[in-house]
């Protein structure tokens, strides 16, 4: 008898620890994380990673050969280099919530920069595409100042073989009058008495024609005293024309401006002789 209450009490001492024991396990397997391994991945997960803004895929254009593009705007900065065809291309461009316009400005291989060309971003959340964008032409005049009677040139690059327009407007200074109202310019009274001479000489001026490298070229008017302003448009068939260059100043010097050009460059020379020669 006593044997058999024995085993009882062994049974029930070891059936409340087993008890204990199960109830523990299946609290600490309430809190166990779920590991990556035990995610069901039967099926696709596309995650979305945006927060304000929009996208634009794709931006295309044309410039010069091998110029350098410059992209840039809010909270973005790009660069790339066009082919020898002139044509570039950019990609995936975040775009900030707010941002209404980005600029695109070429530099070509003769480190000659192009007018910058901003571009209006439309409003609204949506991603968008821009293509064949076309670059101004890159325009130098070979100097500043030309004599009168004195052949100067012009030269740019733009797209190959393209054809290029170049404006110019010119103020004639050969005249006394003009001399006396350039002088007292200041003064509102005169504009009345003496007004400016100025006119758009040809709208374009000249036509010239781009090589197959983009390069052109082409001489100034240096006939009679001026003050001249030029810039120059290129044309891309089947695209249209580009933005205009920057403009560019020349001066067409007569007597008086060769004679005041020397002496500023005589007083100049001498100023700085003298400057060099020791204080003692």
């Amino acid at each position: 008898m006593l044997r058999k209450c024995f085993f009882l009490l062994l049974i029930c001492f070891v059936g409340g620890f087993l008890y204990k024991i199960y109830n523990f396990y299946n609290s600490y397997n309430r809190y166990i994380p779920v590991l990556p391994q035990q995610i069901d991945l039967s099926f696709p997960v596309t995650v979305y990673s945006r927060v304000g803004g929009y996208m634009i895929t794709l931006i295309t254009g044309w410039t010069s050969p091998f110029a350098e593009v410059n992209l840039s705007g809010i909270n973005l900065t790009r660069k790339t280099t066009a082919n020898e065809q002139g044509f570039f291309a950019f990609y995936y461009l975040p775009i900030v919530e707010g941002v209404r316009e980005i600029c695109l400005i070429a530099q070509d291989v003769n480190q000659l920069a192009s007018y910058p060309l901003c571009l209006p971003l439309p409003e609204g959340n949506r991603d968008i595409e821009i293509k064949d964008v076309l670059l101004s032409p890159t325009i130098q005049v070979q100097d500043s100042k030309i004599p009168a009677g004195k052949t100067a040139k012009a030269s740019g690059m733009a797209f190959p073989d393209s054809k290029v327009e170049v404006y110019l407007f010119s103020e004639n200074r050969f005249s006394l009058w003009a001399k006396i109202y350039n002088i007292y310019n200041r003064y509102n009274i005169y504009k009345i008495f003496f007004p400016n001479k100025v006119q758009a000489v040809g709208l374009p001026q000249y036509q010239v024609k781009a090589n197959e490298n983009g390069y052109f070229e082409f001489s100034l008017p240096a006939s009679v005293p001026s003050v001249n302003r030029i810039f120059a448009v290129a044309q891309k068939e089947s695209f249209g024309n580009s933005s205009k260059s920057n403009t560019l100043a020349f001066q067409v010097l007569g007597i008086f401006g060769l004679l005041k050009l020397f002496l500023e460059n005589f007083f100049k020379e001498a100023w700085a002789f003298f400057a060099s020669l020791p204080s003692n």
